[in-house]
């Protein structure tokens, strides 16, 4: 007897820098427990291009040859493969120190059709300060990237933001701090008693507010204080918590392998979640409905600086414009001899990193003005070790010229 098997649920990975919009610097991979749960509920697991795909063995019906897990979840880990991302994605790289992506189907974040499964980016705040690659949403429901440090300048001053359109990105609502089984927070104030309680997920409602520790009490010394507290979690399984500490509030994910093994994060598909909501795996009518689901990364944002050892480049323009439009400026390490000498140049503006040939597209005024034949400005290489840097809020990109 033939068996029939249909797509559950695809994940979509996108990324802005590439030309075709398609990522395949991540791979999803199912964990452990994972593999035997789909195993089980006669599920399969594939890759096809930037695409992945759980696949269930389907009655004729249309509904699932074994009814889906409830109160359980898929949890794929996000593999990096290319370790370029990392310099071409839009978030703050120092922040994987101790934290990783984290995204489920429980989120509610739908633009333009499409269901994204990072957390919805938070609406534009006038007295909130905004660093560059801070992302809102603004006029029109439009997706917006801050370019420049602002308080109080609204999402149309195009000095300081930047339309993404209806896209929806991962940002910095989906980084979590990934723990181990024993782990030390600190806390904002110091104690000599802490009482610890730990919540973990209320499906009903979406809370993290289910007790899994309940009021353990920890007495140090009395003439003894401190603000760094160590827990014993290692009990728990493997997920999302909320850690509370004398009334402290800490968001985590417990997994002991997934910084040591170096995992840009995980998603977790959860199975409970009513048939026919937007997320959910199955119909109104408990029939599979191919719930197609996307990632998307931001391409970063830097100033480009290009460094000119023997001093050739005049200036640095847009190809082909007439009267020349100059989108970067010349600097000198030599403030005496500035600005005839000209040892880099750096754009006027931050400027998106991107393959397409359109975003790339400079050509090096020479000195010498016999060189009519203008060669074309390299664009960054994101494989390159140290390309990128950080300084204050800005990153920058270097290049290095054989002019």
């Amino acid at each position: 007897m033939d068996s029939t098997y249909k797509i559950l649920m695809s994940i979509e990975l996108r990324h802005d820098y590439y030309s075709d919009g398609k990522c395949h610097d991540i791979r999803l991979a199912p964990s452990e427990n994972t593999k035997l749960v789909l195993k089980n509920a006669r599920m399969l697991y594939k890759t096809v291009g930037n695409t992945c795909l759980i696949i269930v063995k389907i009655e004729p019906d249309n509904t699932p040859s074994i009814p889906l897990p409830e109160e359980n979840k898929l949890v794929f880990y996000l593999d990096l493969i290319k370790p370029e991302f990392m310099n071409i994605s839009m978030f703050d790289y120092s922040r994987f120190r101790k934290k990783r992506f984290y995204v489920s189907n429980l989120t509610s974040n739908i633009s333009d059709g499409v269901k994204y499964l990072s957390a919805p980016l938070d609406a534009y705040d006038n007295a909130k300060a905004y660093v560059p690659g801070n992302m809102v949403i603004g006029g029109g429901g439009q997706s917006f990237e801050c370019i420049k440090a602002s308080t109080g300048n609204p999402t149309t001053d195009t000095a300081f933001w930047v339309s993404r359109g209806e896209a929806r990105y991962t940002s910095d609502s989906d980084l979590i701090e990934v723990i181990s089984g024993i782990h030390t927070f600190s806390l904002s104030a110091p104690s000599n008693v802490f009482t610890l309680n730990v919540f973990g997920l209320n499906i009903s409602s979406g809370a993290f507010d289910v007790p899994v520790i309940e009021d353990q009490v920890t007495y140090l010394d009395a003439l003894e204080t401190a603000n760094r507290f160590q827990v014993n979690l290692s009990a728990l399984p493997t997920g999302k918590y909320r850690v509370n500490i004398n009334g402290e509030d800490f968001m985590v994910y417990l997994d002991d392998s997934m910084i040591s093994a170096n995992k840009l994060g995980v998603l977790e598909v959860f199975t409970h979640l009513s048939n026919g909501t937007d997320y959910a795996l199955l119909d109104s009518n408990g029939k599979v409905w191919e719930l197609d689901c996307q990632l998307r990364f931001a391409n970063r944002r830097a100033y480009w600086k290009y460094y000119t050892p023997k001093l050739k480049v005049e200036n640095i323009k847009v190809s082909g414009s007439n009267p020349a439009v100059h989108p970067f400026t010349a600097f000198s390490t030599d403030p005496v001899s500035a600005p005839s000498r000209k040892d880099f140049f750096v754009s006027n503006n931050p400027m998106v990193l991107s393959e397409s040939p359109a975003l790339n597209n400079f050509q090096l005024e020479l000195s010498d003005p016999s060189n009519t034949d203008l060669p074309s400005a390299p664009k960054p290489e994101p494989s390159q070790a140290g390309i990128l840097t950080k300084t204050n809020n800005d990153y920058y990109v270097h290049i290095h010229l054989n002019y």
